[in-house]
């Protein structure tokens, strides 16, 4: 008795497919119709099959959390000389084809606030030796980047950002983590370097607030300028006025860098050639809205 349109299918499976190869060759096999979560290198092996075809969704903001509370990265100088050290063009011809969006703070470059006048730091790793000598680590200092295993690429990931830092001293142990033991690190503040990601949402309070707001998580990061603006995007009414606060969030997250600010990664969908399937901007995977393809 629901009130809208019937969907067209009587009955939907979903099924947990964890390994990424056997989930691309569950569509390509004809075992699923839809997959979601498809590494950029397995997209052409989809598009070439003849046997299925990619439709957009949301992206996967892909960032890289610092302790700030501690250690070396109590310095804004050692932050901010991370993000130079990053050669993000590089990483994202290498490991993305060049398809990511390069990060200009922790604002998504397509979400609603993100500030236009923003660009990405620089790759110049003499200016990040520089600011490390200035804050007292001429030679570097050693540092644990961890990060959970489910993640996309995530290894190639991690490996590409550990050799890049390491050219300017920041010499990086790896550490992988299944993902509940991750997740129970980073509410405990174990945790002193981070990768994780959050939806490319349309609306920037949704991530920003969750993740910089000392009244929400408050776990590695507090900057009471930064929680006085998130309170007052949240009250506003008028779009441009909301547009101008969140323009200064992200300006002031950019200086600070409480993250390395890497890139969205445009996920997709995996559709079966006969289903007739549009995957949304929001992410959902809407099951009412597929369709026999005529």
């Amino acid at each position: 008795k629901y009130y809208g349109p019937k969907p067209a299918y009587k009955k939907v499976i979903f099924k947990a497919i964890p390994e990424e190869a056997a989930r691309v060759a569950a569509l390509t096999t004809g075992e699923a119709d839809v997959i979601t979560a498809i590494p950029v290198n397995q997209r052409k092996k989809v598009e070439e099959s003849g046997k299925a075809y990619l439709t957009p969704q949301m992206g996967a903001m892909i960032y890289l959390g610092l302790n700030t509370y501690e250690g070396p990265f109590k310095d804004v100088r050692v932050r901010q000389a991370a993000n130079y050290a990053l050669n993000r063009e590089l990483i994202n011809k290498a490991l993305f084809d060049g398809k990511a969006i390069l990060c200009t703070g922790p604002i998504s470059p397509r979400t609603f606030g993100a500030d236009p006048s923003l660009k990405p730091y620089p790759y110049d790793p003499e200016k990040a030796k520089k600011l490390l000598a200035d804050a007292g680590y001429p030679n570097g200092f050693e540092a644990k980047l961890s990060y959970p295993t489910y993640m996309s690429q995530i290894q190639e990931q991690a490996e590409a950002i550990a050799g890049e830092l390491g050219k300017v001293g920041i010499k990086l142990q790896l550490e992988p983590l299944e993902r509940a033991v991750m997740w129970e690190n980073y509410k405990g503040k174990k945790l002193q370097m981070f990768l994780y990601w959050w939806d490319d949402a349309h609306e920037p309070d949704r991530y920003v607030y969750s993740l910089f707001h000392s009244k929400s998580r408050d776990y590695y990061y507090k900057n009471t300028k930064v929680d006085d603006l998130l309170d007052k995007g949240r009250t506003i009414m008028d779009r441009e006025q909301r547009a101008k606060v969140y323009n200064e969030v992200d300006r002031l997250l950019y200086e600070d860098a409480p993250w390395l600010y890497l890139y969205v990664v445009p996920e997709v969908f995996g559709v079966a050639d006969n289903v007739d399937y549009q995957g949304r901007r929001d992410g959902f995977l809407m099951m009412q809205y597929a369709k026999p393809k005529k």
